[in-house]
């Protein structure tokens, strides 16, 4: 879609009054690291990076995903899409920072649920449960992943603080395409919109809806609602786990909640309840295989 058409899908939407600076290339290395390159040459000049600038690419060669995996986009299977925010560089912005990431999965999730077709033998609530978010920055269709979320930081200029959120989906890659056993595409899962061109609109839409939300709370999430909702469908909760933290060290135990600021509280094996901000977890079964 054209940047005016994606605009005037989000000025009929939720995101009304919102218009975007949409740059779309046949190929990116990182859709990350190109708009940061445009933001950093261009000296973060917000008349030349406006908030919401969106690039967009459907062949990504060098994508990277958390701790600098790689994350490759096969020409015409995969959306690549990064969006430039920016904050008021006051006290709200760590709290609003924290959560970019995680509203932007939620959006992706919303998006797909909108667009994708119903699913034969499910209800509309068996079909909303099939798809849910993996703390921190992973969405997932029936417990595989079908894209991954990365933030980045750019800077601050003129009293505001710029950062770029990707996110990576999986569009019709086939299973012998898939990068990990535990991935999976909207195709293979069933749900491909039946114009998948609409998917990028929908996401931005209901991304730049939460983030208009958590700006009017002040970067508060429980108020703006998007901790009660990620808290609903994130995957991660409720299950026995093993975190790997950026220490290396691997904390076991049980993901209990989500605190306001977005972080994942784990009560250990050996009773200590500790609250993640950063690592890689994993869901496992417990020893008796129950």
């Amino acid at each position: 879609m054209t940047a005016p058409a994606i605009t005037q899908f989000l000025l009929g939407g939720r995101a009304a009054g919102t218009e975007l600076r949409l740059i779309s290339v046949p190929e990116a290395t990182s859709t990350n690291d190109v708009l940061a390159d445009i933001w950093e040459r261009t000296g973060g000049e917000a008349s030349q990076n406006p908030a919401l600038s969106t690039l967009v690419t459907y062949a990504q060669t060098a994508g990277v995903g958390r701790h600098g995996r790689e994350w490759i986009s096969p020409r015409g299977k995969c959306l690549a899409a990064s969006t430039l925010v920016r904050l008021t560089d006051d006290e709200t912005a760590p709290r609003i920072l924290g959560w970019l990431p995680l509203i932007a999965g939620l959006a992706l999730r919303s998006a797909i649920l909108e667009l994708s077709p119903p699913a034969p033998g499910f209800r509309p609530d068996e079909q909303a449960a099939r798809v849910e978010i993996k703390w921190p920055n992973d969405v997932q269709i029936d417990g595989g992943k079908v894209a991954g979320i990365l933030g980045r930081v750019l800077g601050t200029r003129d009293g505001e603080l710029s950062c770029v959120v990707g996110t990576g989906v999986n569009i019709t890659l086939q299973a012998d395409e898939l990068p990990t056993p535990h991935a999976t595409s909207l195709g293979l899962s069933g749900m491909l919109p039946a114009h998948p061109a609409e998917l990028l609109p929908a996401y931005l839409a209901e991304f730049v809806a939460r983030l208009d939300a958590l700006r009017a709370a002040r970067g508060d999430a429980v108020a703006s609602g998007a901790h009660g909702e990620l808290s609903d469908a994130c995957s991660t909760l409720r299950a026995r786990v093993a975190a790997t933290l950026p220490s290396g060290e691997v904390l076991h135990g049980f993901a209990t909640e989500l605190t306001p600021d977005g972080h994942l509280v784990i009560r250990g094996d050996d009773g200590e309840t500790r609250a993640v901000a950063a690592g890689d977890v994993e869901r496992v079964r417990p020893e008796n295989g129950a």
